[in-house]
């Protein structure tokens, strides 16, 4: 299987084990996008430095979560937040590792 975009790399096998391989020697970021699936994946083990969530003023009551109840507990520290002029608010959080009992404030 090829990728037609350019710097993509199509994940074949497990896929923790070819984003720690891709991320071992690729110079800059690697951007998942836009799939909770794989994300999951990549949360339970723990390849992922950084996450940048969009989150809409909408409630819809019913939908993909994008962490689901397979998802390991993890700490995150809030590294930047912006707003933009239509309420999405733009956050951004670093993996802080494991989360101790009561760290929740």
């Amino acid at each position: 299987m090829t990728a037609e975009w350019r710097n993509t790399t199509v994940l074949v096998g497990d896929a923790a084990e070819t984003v720690a391989e891709v991320k071992a020697t690729a110079d800059g970021e690697i951007i998942v996008q836009g799939s909770s699936e794989l994300i999951g994946g990549l949360q339970r083990a723990e390849p992922v430095d950084e996450y940048r969530l969009l989150v809409f003023p909408v409630v819809l009551g019913k939908g993909r979560r994008l962490f689901s109840e397979r998802a390991i507990p993890a700490g995150l520290r809030l590294t930047g937040s912006t707003v933009t002029s239509t309420g999405v608010n733009y956050v951004t959080y670093d993996w802080a590792g494991k989360p101790l009992s009561g760290s929740v404030a």
